[in-house]
């Protein structure tokens, strides 16, 4: 992000210095053509009062073949000034010339030639250095354009992703929330109904055990009352001297089916006991394995959420960077685009018609360069 940015900032000075430079360049050449036109205007002006029919007579009487010789202008001259004259389509100031060379000497006329000459390479120099400058420009804005558009789509992908993959993880996290949630209250309910199980376990064991003991008192009471210590607990049954059997005692009789009742419920209270406690042992461990291992599963799930938090939290930087990034790209953009514009109000005129100016310009210096060879000659 931070190289991104310096490169963004780079991009963005050069831009600014690049439109400095262009519009210098485009005061510089406003102010040299305002100049030129004016010295044109002058020079034009100034050669219309000389070259006035009043002008010829009195510089005539008055300098006679020293200055504008007019009386006695030579073939060279008048070459010279027809060469010149061809030229006046493709610049003003040939015309002008063309008027020096029959109203001035030799060597002021073959030094504006010179000077002329001097001026005209220069454009020529500085139009093809701008023109230079101008493609190149225009190439690297292109360029840079085309890159700083593919960066831009990719940030626009890379956008889509990260945010793909932050609402996948939210998605997530809210999973594991719900199934966190939903172990906590599973693991609530087990341990309410465990301590309704134990409550009634210990109702139950209480009861049989209050059962047991009530049973046990009834026994002690009949066993006193049936049992006695120096007497068997049966007695056999006599017979009669007719033969026939003797009743037993009414309480011999009674004690055991009453005695065997109750130790039956005794027992049957004991097992129920017995059973009422496996039971809760079971359950209890039936229920702190439900919870160790719902506690372990909770457990694993909020370190799964922590991580996941983390990596939401960093794919939420990456978003934020890769949005701001897009943005600057989009900044550059229409910076660059910008530019080409400026660029284009600059260069386009001149790269149409750069052949037929730099051809133009290139008669004209062999027109001077003729001119003065029949002024030499």
């Amino acid at each position: 992000m931070k190289d991104t940015t310096a490169a963004l900032e780079a991009d963005s000075a050069v831009s600014e210095e690049v439109k400095a430079k262009c519009a210098a360049m485009d005061t510089d050449y406003e102010k040299r053509g305002k100049l030129r036109r004016e010295e044109q205007a002058a020079v034009s002006q100034t050669i219309q009062v000389l070259t006035a029919d009043e002008a010829r007579e009195n510089f005539g009487k008055t300098f006679s073949n020293s200055f504008l010789q007019v009386s006695s202008q030579d073939s060279r001259q008048r070459r010279a000034a027809a060469v010149l004259a061809a030229g006046e389509k493709l610049d003003a100031r040939l015309t002008t010339l063309a008027m020096r060379v029959k109203l001035d000497t030799f060597e002021s006329v073959k030094k504006a030639i010179d000077e002329m000459k001097a001026d005209l390479k220069k454009q020529q120099a500085a139009e093809i250095k701008k023109k230079d400058w101008c493609v190149a420009e225009l190439q690297k804005t292109k360029l840079e354009t085309q890159e700083k558009s593919l960066t831009e789509q990719q940030k626009v992908a890379e956008l889509e992703t990260i945010q793909s993959k932050t609402s996948q993880l939210a998605a997530e996290i809210q999973s594991l929330e719900d199934e966190v949630a939903e172990m906590n209250k599973q693991t609530q309910l087990a341990g309410q109904n465990r301590e309704k199980e134990n409550k009634e376990f210990q109702t139950v064991v209480t009861e049989q055990r209050q059962t047991q003991l009530l049973l046990q008192k009834a026994m002690t009471s009949l066993k006193k009352f049936y049992v006695k210590k120096e007497a068997p607990a049966f007695i056999q049954a006599k017979s009669d001297e007719d033969g026939e059997p003797e009743f037993k005692d009414y309480k011999e009789q009674s004690s055991f089916g009453v005695l065997s009742m109750l130790q039956k419920l005794i027992a049957d209270a004991k097992a129920m006991e017995a059973e009422a406690t496996h039971a809760e042992t079971s359950a209890q461990k039936d229920y702190e394995a439900f919870a160790k291992t719902t506690t372990a599963a909770i457990k694993t799930k909020l370190k799964e959420k922590t991580t996941k938090e983390k990596e939401k939290g960093a794919a939420e930087s990456s978003l934020v960077e890769a949005r701001q990034a897009k943005d600057a790209l989009g900044t550059k953009l229409d910076e660059l685009v910008t530019l080409k514009r400026h660029l284009h109000d600059q260069c386009d005129i001149l790269m149409k018609r750069f052949d037929e100016r730099q051809s133009a310009r290139s008669d004209e210096m062999e027109s001077l360069t003729q001119a003065k060879a029949m002024l030499e000659a």
